[in-house]
């Protein structure tokens, strides 16, 4: 009996563009409305952030939600939130 059936977002069976691109503004909506100091942020910086956190720690190649949420408290850090406000924000807004 098949219990779960799952799909990464590799356009195997999908256009997933759309949906990300839909989850990309609506994360830029709710930081903008609960990171205000965050600002709108250049996307350069958070691939710089990705890349870094990358470099360090290879296995976030395979952990791609760890990846994003580290990369958020990483953006909202540099943005003045302390370290617990920062770790609040990111999982929130994920």
């Amino acid at each position: 009996m098949i219990k779960l059936v799952t799909f990464d977002l590799d356009d195997t069976l999908w256009d997933t563009a759309p949906a990300i691109v839909g989850a990309e503004a609506a994360l830029r909506d709710w930081l903008a409305e609960h990171a205000p100091k965050l600002g709108p942020v250049p996307v350069e910086h958070l691939w710089e952030i990705r890349s870094r956190l990358l470099d360090e720690d290879p296995s976030f190649k395979h952990r791609i939600s760890a990846l994003r949420r580290r990369v958020l408290f990483h953006a909202l850090e540099d943005a003045g939130y302390d370290s617990d406000e920062a770790q609040q924000l990111a999982d929130e807004s994920f």
